[in-house]
């Protein structure tokens, strides 16, 4: 009996004390990376549209219209109205427990599970942060979405990403 209780008492230690998943990344990165979740969360909250837009990644949506550019208007102007008319805009981001890596081509990106109300509506999922050119970007990462997860692995075929 003691050492069931001295064994859970250690496991129970070492899960406090474990490094947070996103410990894959440099520290300065999951500094970078927790200060621009806080940003990103706090531009929803104040319904700026066009800022929220600007943290999207331009490559993957291009690659998903396929050379449309009506589709790329009406995605942008759909994700600017939500974000702007939304009576109720919440997104809350776990940068604790985001599942993180560096590229072999030096890309760094991490998988943060994320929930998010609008008005009435509940979502949730993981976000897809990557950072390319000196700028986090966010993504939602559906493993559902066929284009999407085609155009991640075109633009970035580096990331071990899991798409099941």
């Amino acid at each position: 009996m003691k050492f069931k209780a001295l064994l859970l008492s250690n496991t129970l230690a070492l899960a406090l004390f474990a490094a947070p998943a996103y410990a894959d990344l440099p520290k300065v990165l999951q500094n970078e990376l927790a200060a621009e979740v806080k940003i990103y969360e706090n531009l929803y909250q104040a319904h700026h549209g066009q800022k929220i837009f600007d943290y999207v990644d331009k490559n993957i949506l291009k690659n998903i219209a396929q050379d449309d550019p009506m589709l790329y208007r009406l995605i942008e102007s759909m994700t600017i109205a939500m974000v702007e008319n939304s009576q109720k805009l919440v997104i809350k981001m776990d940068v604790q427990n985001a599942k993180s890596d560096v590229s072999k081509d030096g890309i760094a990106y991490a998988l943060i599970p994320y929930q998010m109300t609008v008005d009435e509506m509940n979502f949730d999922g993981n976000m897809l942060a990557i950072k390319s050119n000196g700028k986090w970007t966010f993504s939602r990462f559906d493993t559902n979405n066929t284009k999407m997860l085609q155009a991640i692995k075109q633009i970035y075929p580096s990331l071990k990403l899991k798409d099941k």
